[in-house]
């Protein structure tokens, strides 16, 4: 996300009230885009249908997008993690012809794979073959978002990708009512798949008008999963961990059949969703000032020691480095404890406009937390990935997997005043060992990066 930090970076630069609070708005859409949008769809059309909640066709569209949503990332999560550090590789010798082709290699890729899960996982619910064909484009198109994500992270034009996020959802959640009333649930699914059909061809033509096309197929993208393996797997392991605790939910004694083998938990699921919204105001604040900053530093530092330059400047670039980060993590840590604490104050205010039970206040709080904890969490394995340590990202991906997976599972035994309490734990020992990690990396950086150097 650093080509595209830059940008909203010069925007903000503008010294203006209103330049600092667009490129904000931008940098939030940007770097939370297709997840806040869907959320907010939900929302529009839950409030629509307000009165058919319990409707058995609407609680299976509702649980059919959030499958697509939990799947597509999850699977996608090895494919956007080589892909991004192939970018990377390319982009450091100044190959930005590549990105058009390493597009159609990833993309082809993806719907691939995808296709082929898809066609798996419809035979486990009831439905007409007509909504379990859209089901299957729709996973298709948010699976094709994710990895535009990566791709678009480098361009300019950022108005042209918030404008596309923002007219395919006004067209999913519009389309969808007005199909909805008329043709069912074949119509819901109908009108948001076409909403974000929409997002995938302006998000495509964005990128074939900023970048200029090479070849037809960067095959060497292919290789590129043998070399990074290990990210493949953290970015499977670490996907998974977000997603791991509500799993445990839906196959629990607390979930809901939906329909065949598609379950639901609403009352964690919707508390746990409006947490992660609670958390972007500091994704929006990392892309902007973190990892542009950071990301300068570092280009800087790592160009020191290659070129061979004295002890001295490469001391105090790394000093810089490490003051920007601090300052940066210090920022988000003051941005989102400061909305955390707000959204805890109004929890019960939520909670009574969801017409959930008072006692999911506790829940929604505890989820809060974890949110936060977990945004920190992430934005540290992000830091790590820059000094290139890719064992110790995987064993930190894992080790929140797993540590998710057994709290849930040890909370569930508890009772219901303990749910929530599983993944916020989780979250708050791998923040721990990350912040370890990245300060062990920072410390030792110049060693790291000259032993990873070739022989002079």
């Amino acid at each position: 996300m650093a080509g595209i930090g830059f940008e909203l970076r010069r925007l903000i630069r503008k010294n203006t009230i209103f330049g600092e609070l667009e490129g904000y708005l931008y940098a939030t859409v940007i770097s939370s885009g297709p997840w806040v949008l869907s959320v907010l769809c939900l929302a529009g059309l839950g409030v629509y249908y307000s009165q058919n909640q319990q409707d058995p066709e609407h609680l299976l569209f509702r649980s059919m997008l959030v499958f697509c949503y939990a799947f597509s990332l999850i699977i996608t999560g090895p494919i956007q993690m080589v892909t991004t550090r192939y970018l990377a590789d390319c982009y450091y010798v100044e190959d930005e012809k590549i990105t058009v082709p390493a597009f159609v290699a990833s993309a082809g890729l993806t719907l691939v794979i995808q296709t082929l899960v898809g066609l798996w996982c419809v035979q486990f619910f009831e439905a007409s073959l007509v909504f379990k064909l859209m089901s299957i484009m729709l996973y298709l198109a948010i699976s094709c978002i994710w990895i535009g994500m990566v791709f678009l992270s480098a361009a300019k034009g950022y108005r042209s990708i918030v404008t596309a996020f923002f007219f395919g959802s006004l067209v999913s959640l519009g389309a969808s009512i007005l199909l909805g009333d008329k043709l069912g649930i074949e119509g819901l699914m109908a009108g948001y798949l076409l909403g974000q059909i929409i997002i995938v061809m302006l998000l495509v033509l964005r990128l074939l008008v900023e970048f200029e096309p090479r070849g037809k197929v960067a095959w060497p993208l292919f290789g590129a999963f043998k070399t990074y393996w290990n990210l493949a797997f953290t970015g499977l392991f670490l996907n998974a961990g977000v997603w791991i605790d509500k799993m445990i939910f839906w196959w629990s004694h607390e979930g809901e059949v939906i329909n065949g083998a598609v379950m639901s938990y609403r009352l964690y699921e919707t508390c746990t969703f409006i947490a992660y919204l609670t958390v972007v105001p500091s994704m929006g604040f990392f892309l902007i000032k973190i990892e542009t900053d950071f990301y300068e530093s570092f280009r800087e530092f790592f160009q020191a020691i290659s070129e061979k330059r004295a002890y001295a400047p490469i001391h105090q670039i790394k000093s810089e480095m490490s003051q920007a980060l601090s300052e940066g993590m210090r920022g988000v840590l003051i941005i989102q404890g400061t909305v955390t604490g707000l959204m805890l104050y109004l929890a019960p205010w939520v909670i009574e406009a969801m017409h959930f039970t008072p006692m999911a206040i506790g829940l929604i709080r505890v989820s809060m937390i974890g949110s936060m904890v977990m945004s920190m969490f992430l934005l540290v394995v992000i830091m790590i990935m820059y000094l290139d340590l890719r064992w110790h990202t995987l064993f930190l991906s894992l080790l929140f997997l797993g540590l998710n997976a057994l709290g849930t599972w040890i909370t569930l035994q508890m009772g219901f005043a303990y749910y929530g309490y599983g993944f916020t734990y989780a979250s708050l020992i791998s923040l721990i060992c990350g912040a370890a990690v990245l300060e062990w990396g920072m410390k030792n950086m110049e060693f790291l990066i000259f032993a990873k150097q070739k022989a002079f």
